[in-house]
């Protein structure tokens, strides 16, 4: 008797191209397997029960959350609004003029620049009044007066009303973040969306957009823990997949 056509994509098989993207397991043909006669294996393995992933080795079902690592990793701000994003020479004018606004204006990088630039330097600056009060916004002349022009109109326009009604701040200000790598020399950084999972050292005095996770730690065992092979395998195996 010939088997039944099944055809499966796992999470750990590379897409045409070379891709190190992956799909979620899907089986675009089935049977019931608990009815068939005959052999049942994958990739040339007897195998008497298949796990949820479709893959060959033992499943122990899904990831466990550890309390111990929570408050670990976070994604960046979303600031929403693009004029809090200045150029370098802006933020150098506006600083040499009101030299307070060191207080209020920073570095600001993304995923891009993580991946593609050499030096992985910032190449805008941005203005972060984290989570101030108007009346302490304001004091910061320059900075408020360019926030209150060019991004209140635009946050009147969206529909949560705490983004409305605090358009001098982010829209997620991520406040954990920058409060867990205060005081450290460093953080680890990894792009959102990437084909290779890397881990860049990074200083903390930086802003990071919504499109960086930030792994808040300045311990490089930790660092050569998540950036080793083993883990990389791990996660894209557990993670989410883009289609």
């Amino acid at each position: 008797m010939t088997p039944p056509f099944v055809e499966w994509q796992s999470k750990r098989v590379p897409l045409p191209g070379g891709s190190m993207r992956r799909h979620p397991p899907r089986c675009l043909a089935g049977f019931p397997w608990n009815h068939w006669p005959g052999s049942r294996g994958i990739r040339g393995r007897d195998r008497l029960e298949f796990a949820a992933f479709l893959d060959d080795n033992e499943d122990r079902g899904e990831a466990k959350v550890l309390l111990d690592n929570a408050n670990k990793v976070f994604q960046g701000s979303i600031f929403l609004g693009d004029g809090f994003l200045l150029t370098h020479e802006e933020a150098q004018t506006m600083k040499a003029r009101d030299p307070r606004l060191i207080d209020v204006i920073f570095p600001v990088t993304n995923g891009q620049e993580i991946n593609n630039q050499p030096n992985q330097a910032p190449g805008r600056q941005i203005i972060n009044f984290k989570d101030w009060s108007l009346e302490e916004a304001r004091t910061y002349t320059a900075a408020y007066d360019r926030v209150e022009r060019l991004v209140r109109p635009e946050r009147e326009k969206v529909k949560r009303a705490a983004r409305r009604e605090r358009w001098w701040q982010y829209a997620e200000r991520s406040t954990g973040l920058y409060n867990a790598i205060r005081g450290k020399t460093c953080c680890f950084v990894a792009a959102a969306t990437t084909k290779y999972l890397n881990f860049s050292a990074v200083p903390t005095n930086y802003v990071f957009t919504h499109a960086l996770f930030i792994f808040t730690t300045d311990r490089w065992d930790l660092y050569a823990v998540v950036q080793s092979t083993l883990h990389e395998v791990w996660a894209r195996k557990y993670s989410g997949a883009l289609e």
